[in-house]
């Protein structure tokens, strides 16, 4: 009988486990990529998205140094007036909010920022709209962008994102010293954040900021109390249903820092009544 390993018995013969075995090394699955290989964050997609629809709001909203925009005049006069006399301690409108006031303080803002605060100033039409073009219309693309993620993923969002950054109704809007941008921007901001919680539920920053956003809203627009109680109530409704049916009670206190918010928007509305 040959020894092992001479002759045909040699083609037979095989390794000792030990000496067969490979490293682990070598058997091991590759590491996931990391967040280098994955690709770009939510908030640098937002960022970019919201730069080019500023850009080309920019590019498209400097036809005219009007108050508003050759496009569109709607209430332009009306707000205008009303940021005057605010810079300037006057009533308008007699002292009666008729017209919701969150906009005209926005715009006075814009006048004080641009060197047109005192009473008598000339106010630069054409830098008060560049800025809004900046602020609302390309804040409302980040933020459609921000809230379509979390709802519909990314390729979604960037898609929407895109068509919203060349529509061309939307260019007028924001550059147009109305209310509708900024009503569009509160409402977009409230949508993100409440389907934007990575955290399962509202911390007291967010619950804070959700608050003043709706009741901003509320003073820009009147549907604006209508429309954030329905986005707050929603998310709402989305964590009770989420939140464990074990206790009922423990459910039912669940929803309280959801009731903050409305405190926090009633807060905000209130001394306007």
């Amino acid at each position: 009988m040959p020894e092992p390993g001479v002759g045909w018995t040699a083609a037979l013969w095989y390794p000792s486990p030990a000496v067969s075995r490979k490293p682990r090394r070598a058997l091991e699955k590759p590491a996931p990529p990391g967040p280098s290989a994955a690709g770009w964050s939510d908030g640098r997609w937002a960022v970019v998205l919201g730069l080019l629809a500023a850009l080309l709001r920019v590019l498209s909203g400097t036809d005219r140094s009007w108050p508003y925009t050759a496009f569109y005049e709607g209430d332009s006069e009306t707000f205008f007036r009303f940021a005057r006399a605010l810079l300037a301690g006057e009533l308008y409108d007699g002292g009666i909010p008729f017209h919701p006031p969150g906009f005209a303080f926005f715009l006075a803002g814009l006048h004080l920022v641009v060197g047109a605060g005192a009473a008598n100033a000339a106010v630069p039409h054409l830098a008060i709209k560049l800025i809004l073009a900046v602020v609302v219309g390309g804040g409302s693309v980040a933020l459609l962008y921000l809230a379509t993620a979390a709802a519909l993923g990314r390729t979604v969002a960037i898609a929407t994102a895109l068509l919203a950054a060349f529509h061309f109704g939307l260019y007028v809007l924001a550059v147009a010293p109305v209310g509708d941008g900024l009503f569009q921007l509160l409402l977009l901001a409230a949508v993100t954040l409440v389907v934007r919680r990575p955290e399962g539920e509202l911390r007291a920053g967010r619950r804070v900021l959700l608050g003043l956003v709706w009741g901003a809203m509320a003073l820009t627009r009147a549907e604006g109390i209508l429309l954030g109680g329905l986005i707050v109530g929603f998310g709402a409704f989305l964590y009770w249903k989420k939140a464990p049916s074990a206790k009922d009670a423990s459910r039912w206190r669940a929803l309280l820092p959801w009731a903050a918010v409305a405190l926090m928007a009633a807060a905000v509305v209130l001394p306007w009544t």
